[in-house]
């Protein structure tokens, strides 16, 4: 006789940690270090330590140079990112 089969106990769902609301956490853009402005133009890695790497936009790719445009973005968002975090230890003072 063959034992019963039985269906698997369900997975549960992911629940990320609350952060408080006024916590800059709150944006994903907080949580990853800012992006090379010379880096990759599809995953930011810098050159010199890229190698091959793996993108869901490409695929596997050697390090390409980036658009003006991707440049002008990134330096745009380091300095924003710069005076938010200068803005937040004044607040805290």
């Amino acid at each position: 006789m063959q034992p019963a089969l039985t269906t698997p106990a369900p997975v549960p769902a992911f629940n990320p940690i609350p952060l408080p609301p006024d916590s800059l956490d709150r944006d994903p853009e907080w949580a990853l270090p800012p992006a090379a402005v010379d880096g990759c133009r599809w995953c930011s890695d810098p050159a010199e330590v890229h190698g091959t790497q793996w993108h869901p936009a490409v695929g596997f790719h050697g390090w390409e140079e980036p658009t003006a445009e991707q440049r002008q973005a990134r330096r745009t968002a380091r300095s924003r990112r710069a005076a938010a975090a200068r803005h937040a230890q004044e607040v805290a003072a």
